[in-house]
């Protein structure tokens, strides 16, 4: 018979396959024997001499989980004591083959995975041990009914008994024995804190031992346990390095998992992310089902938190292929339906595009209801509550109640804060007009309380407040709101992506604007959309400062931020337990409390100095006023109107407008003279409202740019400039300038060449970087020395929030945001012709980023960039007028002005053209 190419298993070679065939062909060259990871073992260590050796319990059947770095499509040899291996699955996954290899009660040699076309040089060997239980560990197994695998109890009433069996039993364990005690001890204290007494214990037998798949696994359930009953983040780092020093795919799982768990902690987000990707890769590789559906659950809910709705919903359709996978037990697939109704949940709130999420809960609740297949009544009643929120994102409001009325309060989860049962029932009297089920205006959660309970709770009240017309305390109610907001970005928050966070929380401000507006107070409502606006911003500065930062700067921040929360979270909990103590104690405890929150204050500080640069101010006073001469634009868009705010020195004026619509809004009696009398328009402008391009709106007999220069500001301080790697002051000015890097774009060469000319007929040191001389690597070094960047090639707009934006360079190599931000020192001025070098995301109020803003973030003065896409030939028009318009020689740079001029020429001549994409950012 002959053997199948692409099973290729348990089938002998095939005559002549050792040598030539019939044909005289000689067989394939033996290759190197690639990478296998293995998963599926009790315990798999790899000891100096001879194969891997993995541990199964004794005459039980297994089943191994093999994957192999090579084509999914290459043949193979499985066999399992020598005989053919009777193959579960195979699979593509990651890149590799993945194979479940099934292992009988008999099996004790070895499993041996040989290649056949192509053939490997050596075989991979897995050797067998069998392991037996001590008695007593079992017994108490057996007693309760508990699930090696899953942890899970059948008899809970009989634990006491079985805990004392094996207390008992400890003092006359030793090794292997001993740890199997342990790891079942631990189990059987699940909730309690001899739990991690027990882990903590049996990770430390497991090291002496030598066995690295129990000990990584014990690592992972450490560091959960330090994180989430103790809170200490620093303990919890400790374990989770433990697990990631360890090789192998399970070991590189739970350090992933239990690692992204320890990020989200600290507001890492991106950390939290890749630890996140770490971990669901690994998993899938070795068929580490439940992990999997838990890290992506995680990640899921992650990325929909953030706004990243393509790949969340990607993500979430991925996961729900996994629900009928004949290895997830009924507890866990409904605890899938319910974290992926959360995240289809989370992008309706938001305006995503997502799935409905009413049915995975009702599925949810078919399982885990008292006539299910696993009930259980905690994620019954937590899937009623979510049912409720998702009939009021329906604007179903009595629906909504019908399903809070069933729930039986009695039977409350202990775990699950009873406010957010408190603000379901708010929003049904809000919409209902039902007054008796709004909560009492003095009832708020704990400060300790979950973030978004808290500024939910505080939206809700000063919506409640609004309707019956308090309108000077609604607004103290949406104040706290918006300082909840500013407590998380001032402290945790910092990284890339947190602005999205934000985002799906302008609630707050938009109400607060609304009710500052109907009080006539325009001024601290233009105050209040800056500062809401400064909060995006410097989240988004910070997040920039840390991209700048050397591996080991990052890591010492991190370790800082760790220990400054364990501190502060270990003096709120002991101020929990203060009334079991007498009065002088007391007295001693709250010194201590307060010796605790200062040293985490100062470590909190450390952290801010590293990154460089304070939070900045976080009042009305500590905004930028306005120059004589300057005028400040900043549109608005509310919930039911859109509103543009100008201030100069003489005050604030505010014109209304439709959503979407701002037409001539400029031209209202409120607004108009203010613009005519303007010399300088500042606008602060992102989100929607940023590609509207503001500059190009209609005004008077023409448009806002014949009033008047404009400049987009970030409304942020100006960051000190390095002067590193400057060196002496030059004699004349020098400018890089950057000629269609991709050798696809004639128009730019040009362009390129005609700037050069320029710069260097006003004596200015030029180098020029076309096609191959334009690199990442030269460009990187030239910036550093330059006074202005010029370049003319393709830009490109992409990633979370703009954070992958890039210059393209030749040959594939790019300069992005992140390389802009890790330069010390850019140029003072910047011209980017290319297209996307000022475009923003729409789904922030701030924007998030761009090229134009890292350079600005990186300490420039100016960016002259474009937003969207533009015509080559466009491109190389403004370029070359923009220098012709800055003036004469040693006269002072006005970008503005230039830019301006240069525009309005375009627009008198080609009107059609897209003049208006372009724009000058300042800080």
């Amino acid at each position: 018979m002959l053997c199948p190419i692409l099973a290729g298993l348990g089938c002998e070679p095939r005559e002549g396959a050792r040598g030539e065939d019939a044909r005289g062909e000689a067989e394939l060259p033996a290759i190197a024997s690639p990478r296998v990871e293995v998963g599926g073992c009790r315990d798999l260590s790899s000891p100096e001499l001879g194969p891997p050796r993995c541990a199964l319990r004794a005459e039980a059947p297994g089943r191994l989980w093999f994957w192999i770095d090579i084509q999914a499509e290459a043949a193979l040899e499985v066999r399992v004591d020598g005989e053919p291996a009777e193959l579960l699955e195979r699979a593509s996954v990651d890149g590799g083959l993945r194979l479940a290899v099934a292992v009988p009660a008999s099996a004790k040699a070895a499993v041996v995975l040989a290649g056949v076309d192509p053939p490997w040089r050596e075989p991979f060997t897995l050797a067998l041990d069998r392991e037996r239980d001590p008695e007593e560990v079992r017994v108490a197994r057996r007693m309760v009914g508990l699930d090696e695998a899953a942890g899970t109890l059948e008899d809970p009433a009989r634990v006491g008994e079985a805990r004392a069996l094996l207390e008992g039993a400890l003092d006359g364990l030793a090794g292997a024995d001993r740890l199997a005690a342990l790891e079942t001890l631990r189990r059987l204290h699940r909730g309690r804190p001899e739990a991690l007494r027990y882990t903590q214990e049996a990770a430390a037998l497991a090291e002496d031992l030598g066995r690295e798949r129990a000990l990584a696994e014990l690592a992972g359930v450490a560091a959960y346990l330090q994180l989430y009953t103790r809170g200490d983040r620093v303990a919890a780092r400790r374990w989770v390095e433990v697990a990631g020093a360890l090789e192998g795919a399970e070991a590189q799982t739970w350090a992933g998992y239990y690692g992204g768990l320890l990020a989200l902690e600290i507001g890492d987000l991106g950390a939290a992310l890749q630890a996140f990707e770490q971990a669901r890769r690994a998993a899938v590789r070795v068929g580490l089902l439940r992990d999997y559906v838990a890290v992506s659950e995680m990640y899921g809910s992650l990325l929909a938190e953030l706004g990243r709705s393509e790949e969340a919903l990607s993500s979430a359709r991925e996961l729900l292929a996994q629900a009928g996978a004949p290895g997830l037990r009924c507890e866990d697939r409904a605890l899938l339906y319910g974290n992926l109704a959360w995240t289809h949940l989370l992008l309706a709130e938001a305006g995503h595009p997502h799935d409905p999420p009413r049915p995975l809960l009702l599925d949810e609740l078919e399982l885990v209801d008292a006539e299910g297949t696993c009930p259980d009544a905690d994620a019954a009643s937590l899937a009623r509550i979510n049912l409720a929120y998702v009939a009021l994102a329906e604007d179903e409001p009595e629906e909504a109640l019908a399903w809070l009325e069933s729930l039986e309060l009695e039977a409350m989860p202990a775990w699950l804060d009873p406010g957010w049962l408190t603000q379901a029932r708010a929003r049904v009297g809000l919409e209902t007009g039902r007054d008796e089920l709004l909560p009492s205006f003095v009832s708020r959660p704990e400060p300790s309380a979950e973030i978004g309970l808290r500024w939910t709770a505080a939206v809700r009240e000063a919506e409640t407040l609004e309707r019956f017309g308090l309108l000077e305390a609604a607004t103290r109610s949406y104040l706290d709101a918006e300082g909840i907001l500013d407590e998380v970005s001032s402290t945790l928050g910092i990284d890339v992506g947190r602005e999205l966070f934000f985002a799906g929380r302008s609630a707050s401000v938009r109400g607060l604007v609304a009710v500052l507006i109907r009080r006539g107070q325009v001024d601290e409502a233009l105050c209040r959309i800056r500062l809401a606006r400064a909060r995006e911003l410097r989240v988004l500065d910070q997040a920039a400062r840390i991209a700048g930062l050397s591996a080991a700067d990052r890591e010492r921040r991190r370790s800082i931020l760790e220990q400054a929360l364990t501190l502060r979270d270990r003096a709120v909990a002991e101020a929990r337990e203060d009334w079991r103590y007498s009065a002088p104690q007391r007295v001693r405890r709250e010194q201590r409390r307060k010796e605790q929150l200062a040293e985490a204050e100062a470590l909190l500080d450390e952290a801010l100095r590293l990154v460089g640069g304070g939070q900045g101010a976080l009042g009305c006073e500590g905004l930028a006023a306005p120059r004589p001469g300057e005028l400040t634009l900043l549109p608005f868009e509310g919930e039911d109107a859109a509103w543009i705010f100008a201030r100069d020195v003489e005050g604030v004026k505010v014109a209304r407008a439709e959503l979407g619509a701002l037409g001539r809004v400029l031209d209202d009696p409120q607004l108009r003279p203010k613009i005519e009398a303007a010399q300088r328009v500042r606008v602060l402008a992102g989100g929607e409202v940023w590609a509207r391009a503001l500059h190009a709106l209609p005004f008077a007999e023409g448009v806002l740019l014949d009033a008047a220069p404009v400049i987009y500001a970030l409304d942020l301080p100006t960051r000190a400039r390095s002067e590193e790697g400057a060196g002496s002051a030059p004699e004349r000015a020098r400018a890089v300038v950057v000629a269609d890097p991709s050798g696809d774009l004639p128009q730019a060469k040009a362009e390129a060449r005609a700037v050069a000319d320029s710069l260097r007929a006003w004596g200015w040191s030029v180098a020029l970087r076309e096609g191959d001389r334009a690199t990442r690597a030269r460009l990187s070094e030239d910036l550093g020395a330059a006074d202005l960047l010029h370049y003319a090639g393709h830009g490109a707009h992409r990633g979370l929030s703009g954070w992958d934006a890039a210059l393209l360079l030749h040959d594939g190599d790019t300069l992005s945001v992140a390389d802009v931000l890790a330069l010390p020192r850019v140029p003072k001025l910047i011209v980017l012709t290319g297209c996307e070098t000022a475009t923003l995301s729409a789904e922030t109020s701030a924007g998030g980023m761009n090229l134009g803003r890292a350079f600005i973030l990186g300490g420039a003065d100016w960016v002259v960039a474009a937003e969207g896409e533009v015509d080559d030939t466009l491109a190389r028009a403004v370029g070359e007028a923009f220098y012709a318009a800055l003036g004469e020689r040693g006269a002072p740079l006005d970008a503005a002005a230039a830019l301006r001029r240069v525009q309005l020429e375009l627009r008198a001549r080609r009107p059609d053209a897209a003049w208006r994409s372009f724009r000058v950012l300042a800080p």
